[in-house]
C-alpha cells in the first residue's frame, strides 16, 4: 500500500451543491438590489429636487446686470436633464431686492422648447411657438426663490413660489 493516499473522486453532487450556491447567491443580491432601489425611488419622490446655488456677490451682479443692458441671465440646467435651467433677472432700484428667477422650459412643451429673450420687444419668445410669450419678470411662470443673504445671490432650485428676492441677515 502506498503511503499517499489519493483524494476521493470529484462527485456530480458537489458541482450540483456550488451551483445551486451560487444561484442562490446571485438571486439574493438581485433582491437586495431591487429593494435598495425602490427605497431609494421612493425616498427620492418625497425629497424636493435641486438645491441652493450661491450665483455670486450680488452688488457685482447687479452692476453686470446694468451693465449688459437688464438682459435677463440663462443659468443651464448642468444636471443633464435639461428640465432645471432658468433664466435670472434683476428690477430692483438696489442689488439687495428685485431679483426674479424662473424656469427656462416653456410650459406643457418639450424641453428643448426654452424662453429666448428678444432684446427689441423686452420679453421672452418660446422658441418652439412663436405666438407665445412672456414677460421679463416671468409672471405666471414656474419660479424659483431668490435671496441676498450676507450679500450673496442665492437661488433655491428645492422649490417653486416667491417672485422677488428677499434680504436675509447673516
Amino acid at each position: 500500500m502506498s503511503p499517499i493516499r489519493k483524494p476521493p473522486p470529484f462527485s456530480g453532487r458537489t458541482l450540483v451543491i456550488a451551483g445551486i450556491a451560487i444561484v442562490v447567491g446571485v438571486v439574493v443580491l438581485w433582491l437586495a438590489s431591487a429593494a435598495l432601489t425602490a427605497r431609494h425611488n421612493r425616498q427620492s419622490g418625497l425629497v424636493a429636487t435641486g438645491g441652493v446655488v450661491e450665483l455670486g456677490d450680488a452688488s457685482r451682479l447687479a452692476a453686470q446686470f446694468q451693465r449688459g443692458g437688464n438682459v435677463p441671465i440663462y443659468f443651464p440646467d448642468v444636471s443633464g436633464n435639461a428640465q432645471r435651467a432658468v433664466y435670472l433677472t434683476h428690477t430692483g432700484a438696489a442689488s439687495a431686492t428685485g431679483w426674479t428667477a424662473f424656469r427656462a422650459q416653456v410650459p406643457d412643451e418639450d424641453t428643448s422648447c426654452q424662453w429666448e429673450w428678444n432684446t427689441d420687444t423686452r420679453r421672452f419668445d418660446a422658441s418652439c411657438d412663436p405666438d407665445r410669450h412672456a414677460t421679463v419678470d416671468g409672471a405666471g411662470l414656474e419660479r424659483y426663490p431668490v435671496a441676498v443673504r450676507d450679500g450673496k445671490l442665492r437661488l433655491d432650485l428645492r422649490t417653486t413660489g416667491t417672485a422677488t428676492s428677499t434680504t436675509t441677515p447673516g
